[in-house]
């Protein structure tokens, strides 16, 4: 069984914590009159490494870009440092919490693919439209209204590899949940077996 890494931010909302997840510290910023809610400090790289050090070589790091959380933007350097692969979570904290949930989800059932099934939740996430929905949580977010283990195998499933970089992909017209550049279907290889010879008549 693998091992999801997440940053406390993110791991908050997910309630009850379940052994597959490991959750990088980060202090919660108190909350003042002055502020309309409570925020995050940014994860120390002291805590990252030391985590990350600890979890195995198959755990799978996920984060979301600088753009969306500055606080936790040392989580991908250092996790790829130390040989851990990454996926980017959507930029929106619903759909990053969203995503987190569901993958937590299936790698307690030991989906198989999970790193691909994952990466196309990003994409399901960032507005795919062909499910039907539902509001998470609260109708704030909306989700497709599908049995998690049944989106999980159709989601291993739908994954297209990455023209961009080659080592990751997602879901065809979403971002890539490695790079970040939109996944493009690329079209079939030729059949193996030699070179085609177009027809010619013969006099």
């Amino acid at each position: 069984m693998r091992t999801i890494v997440l940053e406390r931010a993110l791991a908050s909302a997910l309630g009850d914590v379940r052994p597959v997840l490991r959750v990088v510290h980060r202090g919660r910023v108190p909350r003042r009159p002055w502020r309309r809610q409570a925020g995050w400090f940014p994860v120390s790289h002291d805590d990252a490494v030391g985590l990350l050090s600890e979890v195995p070589p198959t755990a799978l790091v996920l984060t979301r870009g600088f753009d969306a959380d500055p606080g936790a933007a040392c989580l991908l350097p250092v996790a790829r440092l130390l040989g851990r692969m990454v996926l980017r979570l959507p930029e929106p904290l619903d759909a990053a919490r969203w995503v987190a949930a569901i993958a937590v989800e299936w790698c307690a059932a030991d989906l198989e693919n999970l790193d691909r099934a994952i990466a196309v939740a990003c994409g399901v996430a960032a507005g795919h439209r062909g499910f039907p929905r539902r509001g998470w949580p609260a109708g704030l977010l909306e989700v497709p209204h599908l049995h998690p283990r049944v989106l999980g195998r159709w989601a291993a499933c739908a994954f297209a590899p990455c023209g961009w970089c080659r080592s990751g992909g997602g879901l065809t017209g979403a971002g890539c949940a490695t790079c970040g550049e939109i996944v493009v279907r690329s079209s079939p290889a030729p059949p193996a077996g030699g070179q085609v010879v177009p027809l010619r008549k013969i006099a």
